[in-house]
């Protein structure tokens, strides 16, 4: 699996103080949250950092996320889709929320984007094959279509880092337990919750012609390990 859990943040316009601090935080913060934060140019920057020594900002494009250090100015005229503010004295912690809001913002703005017409094939499956993984030969994966926002029960760390997984790409029902960290009854109701609100998708996978040799075991490492290291993003934010 390639890492495109990735996101690009600006912070050239705040006060040199500011900036000093923030980025001291953020290099700290920018490794536990969802996305692997890098700061970046405004013109190719999803976020932007600012404070109210800004005075008037007057952009010929905004970046869809804002984080406002400190109380916006009353003038301020809201241009992007999704702004987050952080106190004066703002903590890693704080930074680490803030960041992992954006992301998940982020997560459903890029997949409401359009998407190239070449997509995989997905039939539907039954509640029980949902339940149990078995359903087209083991080999079902689901995906999110759109991110949503659920309701308790599914609303806790475990639950976000399978949505996570889900939104980023097609997943068994054996990586959800494994790597969202959810038990096996959680992931069979979180599936058929999905499904019932329309947003997820079953991709089934063609198995391999009899007689040919299967994957070395070797070839998934890569993606193994990191969704490992996703999974512990994820749950440094939630600790900090």
């Amino acid at each position: 699996m390639k890492k495109n859990l990735s996101g690009d943040i600006a912070t050239g316009l705040l006060s040199p103080a500011l900036r000093t601090r923030f980025l001291e935080l953020f290099s700290v913060a920018s490794r536990k949250s969802v996305f692997a934060w890098s700061e970046a140019a405004l013109s190719r920057a999803q976020v932007l950092v600012l404070d109210a020594s800004a005075g008037h900002v007057d952009l010929p494009h905004w970046p869809p996320c804002v984080i406002w250090v400190g109380e916006p100015p009353a003038r301020w005229i809201r241009a992007s889709i999704w702004v987050g503010r952080l106190p004066p004295d703002y903590t890693v912690a704080d930074l680490i929320d803030m960041l992992d809001r954006a992301a998940v913002f982020l997560m459903d703005w890029k997949a409401r984007q359009p998407q190239p017409q070449s997509q995989p094939v997905f039939v539907p499956v039954g509640a029980q094959a949902l339940a149990t993984g078995q359903g087209a030969g083991a080999t079902a994966r689901y995906r999110l279509t759109s991110w949503v926002a659920l309701a308790a029960p599914f609303n806790g760390p475990s639950y976000l880092r399978a949505l996570a997984m889900l939104a980023r790409e097609a997943v068994t029902v054996a990586q959800l337990q494994e790597h969202g960290g959810l038990a096996p009854e959680q992931a069979s109701a979180l599936l058929v919750e999905l499904r019932q609100r329309g947003v997820l998708r079953t991709q089934v996978a063609a198995l391999p012609p009899a007689g040919r040799p299967l994957a070395h075991p070797s070839a998934g490492a890569g993606q193994r390990r990191l969704v490992q290291r996703l999974t512990h993003w994820l749950r440094g934010a939630i600790r900090a």
